[in-house]
């Protein structure tokens, strides 16, 4: 399939996707989180904790309780780390101190960064009862958090923003919980694994050992991509055929990227009481997300086309388009998950997921952190609309202050901020620029991976040295062949002139024959005649080589058509079976009158040469514009259309001329010497048959209006 035509089905199938389920999911969001009524499992989580689902908080003890359950989390899933050797389902598989923390704090604040390979080090029961709960609760804390900011641009006259536990348990079991069950039925269908085998050692074909891991792969594959989270229960993430076998299971995961934050802004605009809101939320999310799948696709399908475009770090199962539309939707909506390694796309194409970063995750942004986010810009931007049209700024009947603007400025300015301190430390501190120098001897497989680019490399190189050398081969042979030609061509159009004036002389210079005197006539008419021949012939071969070496200079001026047709006419051969008829209000061109000479009498000559007889060569001006046209029809053979503009090459004698007959230089140095002038020189079919000439010039009359005027 056409690239572009992949990438745009990819969009077009998403967006419909999309379309069908984001008004459902957004109603049911939003019904999820204004019912008055608690399911019978959620009111057992409420008793365990000892929590009132009736209370609700205002919004400092619903950012403490926030930052309170993150930090109980933390510290829960840094114990199951470290202890997980003593824990079944392990696999002998271990982390350092400080990997358990990394890890632990990005699972949390649903970052999914990972210092590890998953089948490495996380067994089946830390994947299961700890990442794998943390993919739900991490997602289902950003949704709250989300529905909390819901609520309080929603409510008057109220401090209260909800209850978080409430808001938490209600997005687990009621929303992220049922859906990632689907979820995980559907890809255990499309081929994704999901078992507690210990992994197996298999021989290969080739004799080798390779060891075939397994896993809870489905359920976690499912609330990874469903929440937005990103880590991979593989090293490979995505790119592993046990997580995303193939092309159906790629589309299905790229959609659950997008599921829920396509659905937020519709649950926003219920939440507020206006569904315009929620569409033009929807819009921008839907138009950014667009652009980066688009940029990203240009950028890596020009990157992997020609003789050096390369595949590297993609999988050939998904192509470059969806790698592209995968790597734009991921970092869109702040996952983790890859199906292609970005750090090997090309410079502008790995620009697109950085921007999506920077610009802070809207495109749609993840579960609650998009729609949050893009909810802080338009505080912004109504605070900023409010100060230009002097008005006070507000958002659905609530003033845009001080202490509001205040806030968003905090926000916005944060993520720049430590990201900054972060890159200034990185380049500062020892441990950072030794890991850029990479001291030491490269391991044994980092030498095998190097001499395999190399190797690749080397083939690179030389298979452009080789395309090279067919191109110069090419060339000489086209050179030669030329050459051949020219100088057979040339070898009898000049003996045949030659040869005919050498006859006619020896003939009148003979005392042996006794000739009348129009016997005398017409040898003195032969040899002017081979003169004449022999006249044009040397002149096309003169000029051909200027047109080549550049070296010739026309000087173009108004001259009249009237002046020009007439006498390039009666200078070639059989004068009479050539008529003329020009329009008066297109004769004045801009042209050098010697170049334009010879350029209609090379045309008339190549038209009388193939017009069959008693027919007649017409030649007819027209205006067209600030052009005039002339155009010299005849009613031969004609050319095919495939075939016309070979007739303007040199040394090209094409079907409607006869075997043997010229060398083939009158249109082509027809056209050089137009070209030259600004004109063109082009050939049409003529209606019922044969083949039009027609010569396109500027004309004078228009010029000499302009500048008139």
């Amino acid at each position: 399939m056409n690239p572009v035509l992949d990438t745009g089905a990819a969009v077009l199938t998403l967006a419909t996707l999309l379309a069908l389920v984001h008004v459902p999911l957004g109603t049911w969001i939003h019904r999820v989180h204004t019912d008055e009524q608690d399911w019978r499992v959620e009111r057992a989580v409420y008793r365990v904790v000892g929590v009132d689902p009736r209370t609700e908080q205002r919004w400092a003890w619903y950012a403490t309780s926030v930052v309170a359950f993150a930090v109980v989390s933390v510290l829960a899933l840094f114990v199951l780390i470290v202890a997980q050797g003593w824990l079944p389902w392990s696999q002998g598989r271990s982390m350092t101190w400080h990997s358990a923390l990394n890890t632990a704090v990005s699972f949390v604040t649903n970052t999914n960064w990972q210092s590890y390979a998953g089948e490495a080090g996380a067994g089946y029961t830390v994947q299961a009862l700890g990442l794998t709960v943390q993919n739900f609760v991490s997602a289902a804390t950003g949704l709250a958090v989300a529905i909390a900011l819901m609520r309080g641009i929603a409510r008057h006259d109220t401090d209260r923003i909800g209850n978080f536990w409430v808001d938490l348990v209600r997005g687990t079991t009621r929303i992220l919980l049922p859906l990632a069950a689907v979820a995980a039925v559907v890809l255990l269908a499309g081929g994704v694994v999901q078992n507690f085998t210990d992994p197996t050692t298999i021989t290969t074909l080739s004799g080798g050992q390779q060891v075939i891991q397994g896993g809870a792969v489905a359920s976690q594959e499912a609330i990874k991509e469903l929440g937005t989270n990103g880590g991979g229960f593989f090293n490979a993430n995505s790119a592993h055929p046990f997580e995303n076998p193939n092309a159906w299971t790629n589309l299905f995961e790229i959609f659950l990227l997008l599921l829920i934050p396509f659905s937020l802004p519709h649950a926003y605009g219920l939440m507020v009481g206006s569904r315009r809101q929620g569409v033009v939320a929807t819009a921008t999310m839907g138009g950014l997300l667009a652009t980066s799948i688009g940029l990203a696709a240009w950028a890596e399908l020009a990157a992997a086309g020609g003789s050096l475009g390369s595949m590297e770090g993609k999988e050939q199962r998904f192509g470059v388009a969806w790698s592209a539309v995968f790597a734009a939707s991921t970092t869109g909506t702040s996952t983790g998950a890859v199906n292609s390694m970005h750090d090997s796309f090309s410079a502008p194409g790995g620009a697109v997921p950085l921007a999506n970063m920077m610009l802070g995750e809207v495109s749609p942004g993840g579960v609650g952190t998009g729609l949050y986010t893009l909810l802080i810009y338009v505080v912004l931007a109504v605070f900023i609309a409010g100060l230009m049209v002097g008005r006070t700024p507000e958002l659905l009947g609530k003033t845009v202050g001080r202490r509001e603007i205040t806030y968003v400025a905090l926000s916005i300015v944060t993520t720049p901020a430590l990201v900054l301190v972060g890159t200034g430390l990185a380049v500062l501190l020892p441990v950072s620029l030794a890991g850029l120098h990479n001291d030491g001897p490269l391991p044994a497989d980092r030498r095998r991976l190097l001499a395999a680019f190399a190797t690749h490399a080397g083939a690179i190189l030389q298979r452009q040295a080789l395309q090279r050398s067919v191109g110069e081969a090419t060339a000489l042979a086209r050179d030669s062949t030329a050459r051949t030609a020219l100088l057979s061509a040339v070898s009898h159009d000049l003996r045949t002139p030659l040869a005919g004036i050498k006859a006619a002389i020896g003939s009148l210079r003979s005392t042996e024959v006794i000739f009348s005197a129009e016997d005398e006539a017409e040898l003195e008419a032969a040899i002017e005649e081979s003169a004449d021949r022999l006249d044009v012939l040397i002149g096309n071969l003169l000029d051909m080589s200027r047109l080549q070496a550049g070296a010739l200079v026309a000087s173009p001026r108004p001259v009249d058509l009237g002046e020009i047709v007439p006498a390039a006419v009666a200078g070639v051969g059989e004068p009479e079976r050539v008529t003329w008829s020009l329009d008066p209000s297109a004769r004045l061109v801009l042209a050098d009158p010697g170049l334009l000479d010879r350029v209609i009498g090379n045309i008339v000559e190549n038209a009388v040469r193939h017009q069959p007889r008693p027919g007649t060569v017409r030649v007819a001006t027209s205006g067209l514009g600030d052009r005039v046209q002339v155009r010299v029809v005849d009613t031969g053979p004609g050319v095919p259309e495939d075939g016309r503009d070979r007739i303007f090459l040199p040394f090209q004698r094409y079907g409607d001329a006869p075997a043997g007959d010229g060398v083939g230089l009158g249109l082509a140095v027809a056209r050089g010497l137009a070209e030259a002038m600004g004109g063109e020189v082009s050939a049409e079919q003529t209606p019922g048959g044969g083949l039009t000439m027609v010569v396109d010039l500027p004309s004078a009359a228009a010029v000499h209006d302009e500048g008139g005027s």
